[in-house]
């Protein structure tokens, strides 16, 4: 197992450790987005029509346009956690704090300084979109899941180790991939009898709840999600074998410089080539990325933490519909304990650069998502004060608007309707006999995460190679059309 838990803190070194967990919990809060951003209208839609008992009572709105809402991948944990306590950005607060505790205690653990530990978190913008959403599930899983994890390795007691199952457990419930967790242990730890009742634990919990489905649907939850995955898109395997080492590098930017600061003969020779094959862009994050998981392989330390992290990426590849940096949220700290054995060798000039450019490109993300949802959604008020639209093409922030003004979502039916462009929508085009009525574009920046003329798209390899591309000449961050047809 990793290294044997330290000695308790004095008074003062944990009235510190507390400050440093309140108060990033509060700047978290602090830095959440006005607008509702990606799939956060869906959370907060299906919790508003489901009821307590019967969770899935509700038709499917959006892709795969069910009669009901069985098939939606997640368990109704988070979605009774936000019918409860509501939109508001003070839903997550104690999903943050139970996250920097548990980040917090994992470098305690395995003797990491953690507050550079902390700080360099903050640099890594797979943490932006969970940090900053409070109608979003991966916060909530990523805090039970790693506490759970943090507990298991802490300590050896029965008692401690129902207690890291059961939350396990539950982070599972809220989001099945949490259950790859479970995997980890099983490289790592001696005791078949400590694992039967980790994972007893665990799936104790996820039992408990899917019976209750059973009995209330007369039918297995996770099995019919699995039965009717393929009625959700899907990106190809070579897309998404592309966009995880891609997206990983923009994702954990201080990771990806560390690792360009100890090999940089190799990292820039592999960008050279790599960028011949793909395009400069392309190939500088995926070398990055690549040289990102090629050290991760190499590593002989924190094997627990190791094995986590390649656990719950197989799992990104393999059973997710499409890659996105959000998926793994729960790694982000564990990449500091496994590549803590490198951060010790750099310098204070590096230490600094890595610092700088990690912080501004978390900023410059989050700068991104908050204007590319306010600009959605004032262009798409803009395009419905047309009050003859009935249908929309667009999902995110779109949908929430459209469906609240009464319109339908696009079947392949409708002769009229309005689209965005950047949010996950199928637009139509004049070689298929539509014309374009009316054009609204939003304000013009030098850096976009989503643009589908442009191949980009941060949050999924589906909506495009880059992960962001940056211009001379400003483009319109979002562009809301009404197009129709003969």
């Amino acid at each position: 197992m990793d290294a044997p838990p330290t000695t308790s803190t004095s008074p003062v070194s944990a009235w510190e450790h507390w400050i440093w967990i309140v108060g990033l919990s509060l700047c978290s809060v602090l830095f959440s987005p006005l607008e509702h951003l990606l799939d956060e209208e869906t959370y907060l839609w299906i919790a508003q029509q489901m009821s307590w008992g019967r969770p899935y009572d509700w038709a499917m709105p959006f892709p795969p346009f069910q009669g009901t809402g069985f098939v939606f991948a997640h368990p109704p944990l988070f979605l009774w956690w936000v019918k409860f306590f509501g939109d508001s950005v003070w839903t997550g607060l104690p999903w943050l704090i139970l996250w920097w505790w548990s980040v917090q205690r994992l470098f305690v653990h395995t003797k990491t300084p953690w507050r550079s530990g902390m700080l360099v978190m903050v640099g890594c913008t797979a943490l932006v979109l969970p940090m900053t959403r409070t109608v979003m599930p991966d916060l909530m899983m990523g805090a039970l899941g790693l506490s759970g994890l943090v507990l298991f390795a802490q300590s050896s007691s029965i008692h401690m180790t129902i207690l890291s199952g059961a939350l396990i457990g539950l982070a599972g419930w809220t989001k099945y991939p949490a259950l790859l967790l479970l995997l980890a242990p099983l490289m790592v730890e001696p005791s078949f009898r400590r694992l039967g009742v980790l994972w007893g634990s665990a799936f104790s919990i996820l039992l408990l709840g899917e019976g209750w489905l059973w009995s209330a649907y007369d039918r297995w939850h996770l099995w019919e999600v699995i039965q009717h995955a393929q009625l959700i898109g899907r990106s190809p395997l070579d897309s998404r074998l592309l966009g995880l080492p891609v997206r990983l590098s923009a994702s954990l930017l201080p990771f990806a410089l560390l690792v360009l600061c100890r090999f940089p003969r190799m990292v820039l020779g592999g960008g050279l080539a790599f960028g011949l094959l793909f395009g400069s862009n392309v190939g500088g994050w995926l070398t990055l990325g690549l040289a990102l998981l090629l050290r991760l392989g190499r590593m002989t330390e924190q094997p627990l933490w190791k094995w986590s992290i390649i656990c719950l990426l197989l799992g990104v590849l393999v059973g997710h519909n499409y890659i996105a940096p959000r998926y793994w949220l729960l790694t982000v700290p564990m990449w500091w304990v496994v590549l803590q054995k490198d951060w010790i060798t750099l310098n204070m000039s590096q230490i600094l650069t890595i610092w700088g450019l990690s912080w501004g490109w978390s900023l410059l993300v989050w700068h991104i998502e908050g204007s590319h949802a306010h600009q959605l959604a004032r262009l798409v008020r803009l395009a419905l004060e047309d009050d003859t639209l009935t249908t929309f093409s667009g999902e995110w922030g779109m949908r929430e608007i459209a469906q609240n003004n009464g319109l339908r979502p696009y079947q392949g039916e409708a002769k009229r309707l309005v689209v965005s462009h950047n949010s996950a929508g199928w637009i139509p085009s004049v070689e298929d006999g539509w014309t374009l009525e009316q054009r609204w574009e939003g304000a013009s920046t030098y850096c976009r995460l989503v643009s589908q003329s442009e191949s980009v798209g941060y949050y999924a390899d589906s909506l495009g190679q880059l992960p962001i591309v940056c211009s001379f000449e400003p483009q319109p961050i979002e562009v809301v059309e009404i197009w129709k047809k003969p």
